[in-house]
């Protein structure tokens, strides 16, 4: 095996390098069947759910976990068919095109068996691995257990449009479910509450900080490497390409339309240029143009227009004004005839181990427990409050995302997105299809604005109707939950961040 594919295929363990056996282990079997364990706990459960809706003579409340199931299912296939360019012909009506339009409609009615499917393929493939003497076999074997499918579409889904909404369900009926519930009924929604938990749990966990993770090679799971898609150096080129800019030529000559190449080189403490201001930091990387060796006469130069962003307030003048005393040297024209421009350093998030999953994924249980129980629970008391609640919560996160994005394409062309991933916003938070700008400052007012939301909920239902709750230790149980669990999230979160949470690459340079 070369070099560059041992290279790709490392991965650590709390900062230990494992072998290729230890990978496919650690990375590939045990989570295979963990995943396929908690898929068919999940899924049975729910389907004991609607049977003993309908022994109880429920059917609304059985159609409507049913309906629930169904409907990643059915948003999948919306979004596979529709993306014409995961067709097999771009053109027409091919005989390639109908069989793939059958084929997927039969995957997506029939989900659970197609889920299945998924499953004992991965598990397969990462025994094939761990079986494997040799490290090449091994690396292919990999490939395989993780090449994307269209399910994995599926399973995104299914975190948020089956696993959240069941949760809420589920409680809303428990709650008001009165001493003579069927004992049967009860624990069969305690059990879907449980694994429905742990599915967007660990959904969360995958996906939490997933842009700035593609940067660094992690890809959707979902897109089909035909298609060109699984390239992930495509995100990093396009962040990488210089922007545009208006030349002209200076007033010696206008024949020579194409542009001197420059140089990149870093700014050190060492140089004779004033150190940069607070706006530019000493990491960052500054274009300055490379002499030429051709006669003066001879010589013609194009210069960028200056933009006043390029140009930050703070900067220092004698950096600008090397532009100035260039230009009289030389002779050609008054004006500039260069204009220093900033290169940033992209940096990407590499993939969580499993140590850091596994924290992950403590954290976002407990988190969600305590939030989920908080709403639900206002919510029996109070439903207009917590409608209006909920309401104020979602415009409060678009606009934080509209002003960390800043970016009129995404306001217009993704509206529709924004709208989804505003109601997952409601229970977590997630970095997909959008990237944030000021991560710190989305996480640190994001779970300070649900930690104060779900404390404000608690203490108004506690006191005013403390006397019901006497009388009922459900609630009481729920209050003390609701405690325990965020003050639990609170210590995992951080023990992710300082410790398990790994540190960002530079994966190219943009032009700014």
């Amino acid at each position: 095996m070369s070099e560059k594919k041992k290279s790709l295929m490392q991965k650590t363990f709390l900062s230990y390098v494992l072998t290729s056996k230890q990978d496919a282990w650690i990375n590939y079997l045990i989570p295979s069947i963990t995943s396929f364990l908690l898929y068919i706990f999940l899924f049975a459960s729910d389907v004991a759910v609607v049977f003993r809706h309908f022994k109880d003579e429920n059917p609304i409340w059985a159609s409507v976990t049913l309906f629930v199931m169904w409907l990643p299912s059915l948003c999948s296939y919306i979004v596979i068919v529709s993306s014409w360019d995961l067709w097999p012909d771009m053109e027409g009506c091919e005989r390639d095109n109908c069989i793939w339009f059958v084929v997927k409609t039969l995957e997506h009615l029939m989900f659970p068996v197609w889920a299945i499917w998924r499953f004992a393929e991965r598990i397969f493939w990462s025994i094939e691995a761990v079986r494997a003497s040799d490290d090449e076999f091994v690396y292919l074997a990999i490939n395989k257990a993780s090449a994307p499918r269209t399910i994995e579409l599926y399973f995104f889904f299914q975190a948020f449009l089956h696993s959240l909404p069941q949760m809420l369900i589920q409680l809303n009926i428990l709650m008001r479910q009165d001493y003579n519930v069927n004992r049967q009924t009860a624990d069969a929604e305690v059990l879907s509450f449980v694994f429905n938990l742990s599915k967007i749990a660990a959904t969360i966990a995958f996906y939490q900080r997933f842009k700035t993770q593609k940067l660094a090679g992690k890809q959707y799971p979902w897109f089909k490497s035909y298609k060109n898609r699984f390239n992930p150096t495509d995100e990093i080129d396009s962040l990488t390409r210089p922007r545009a800019t208006h030349t002209r030529p200076t007033s010696s000559t206008s024949e020579d339309p194409s542009p001197r190449v420059v140089h990149i080189r870093q700014l050190s403490s060492t140089t004779e240029e004033p150190p940069p201001s607070e706006s530019r930091r000493s990491s960052d990387f500054y274009l300055e143009p490379e002499e030429s060796d051709r006669p003066d006469s001879m010589h013609k130069s194009i210069y960028s227009e200056p933009e006043q962003r390029d140009r930050p307030d703070s900067a220092p003048k004698s950096i600008y004004s090397r532009n100035s005393m260039y230009s009289r040297n030389s002779g050609y024209s008054t004006q500039p005839d260069f204009n220093i421009r900033r290169v940033a350093a992209v940096k990407g998030l590499p993939e969580d181990d499993q140590a850091g999953k596994l924290v992950s994924f403590l954290w976002w249980s407990c988190f969600l427990l305590a939030r989920i129980l908080a709403i639900s629970t206002f919510f029996y008391f109070y439903p207009t409050a917590t409608c209006w609640l909920l309401f104020s919560h979602f415009m409060i996160v678009i606009s934080f995302l509209i002003y960390d994005v800043k970016s009129d394409d995404v306001k217009r062309g993704k509206a529709v997105f924004f709208l989804f991933i505003g109601l997952i916003y409601i229970f977590c938070i997630i970095e997909f299809k959008i990237k944030f700008k000021k991560t710190k400052f989305m996480y640190i007012g994001y779970f300070t604005l649900v930690f104060l939301q779900d404390f404000i909920m608690c203490m108004i239902w506690w006191f005013n109707n403390v006397e019901d709750l006497r009388k009922d230790f459900w609630f009481q149980y729920i209050f003390y939950i609701v405690i325990m669990g965020s003050l639990i999230s609170v210590p995992a979160m951080l023990l992710y961040l300082c410790i398990n949470k790994p540190k960002k690459v530079v994966v190219g340079q943009r032009v700014l």
